[in-house]
């Protein structure tokens, strides 16, 4: 390969492991984090940690002697074989696993759904019962619970693959 060649090589393997490892940051930087808490986000984090890896072997190879690259590629290349297919397990079980929401997210969901019925009412002319026409930490426990458990399968519902609403 002539010189000119491989210097191009080079650099255009430099700019795509420097294009992945910078998605790799600008992932974690943009979701503050929230990645590592679902199987979307671990296995869109690990395809591409697992890709900037690989380019960055690839790149490594043109540099180092083959003889090390040859230990490092046979310690290496079991490792991304494990990584892959433990990316097809986190896609399975993110595709599968079931969506329950957040108990604080449900609470102030019943937060804003209450004031919002009791402002509605009022907008269409007519009376809530007393019993719950008050600030939502005033409510029965019992009509609380109602909403709650409405409230968690209106999330739940809004979650579920489109398959699910057939």
């Amino acid at each position: 390969m002539s010189p000119a060649l491989l210097s191009v090589l080079v650099t255009e393997m430099v700019l795509a492991a420097a294009v992945w490892l910078l998605f790799v940051v600008h992932y974690h930087l943009t979701t503050r984090g929230a990645w590592a808490r679902s199987g979307h986000g671990r296995n869109v984090m690990g395809l591409a940690a697992t890709l900037a890896a690989m380019i960055t072997f690839t790149l490594a190879s043109t540099v180092i002697p083959a003889a090390v690259m040859l230990w490092v590629a046979l310690l290496l290349w079991p490792i991304l074989i494990f990584i892959g297919l433990h990316r097809h397990r986190l896609l399975w079980r993110d595709q599968h696993e079931l969506f329950v929401p957040d108990p604080e997210v449900v609470e102030r969901a019943c937060e804003v759904m209450h004031d919002a019925y009791e402002t509605a009412a009022v907008g269409a002319g007519w009376e809530t019962r007393q019993a719950s026409r008050k600030p939502w930490a005033d409510v029965p426990e019992a009509n609380k619970d109602t909403m709650r458990a409405a409230v968690a399968a209106l999330l739940i519902h809004l979650n579920a693959p489109p398959e699910a609403d057939r």
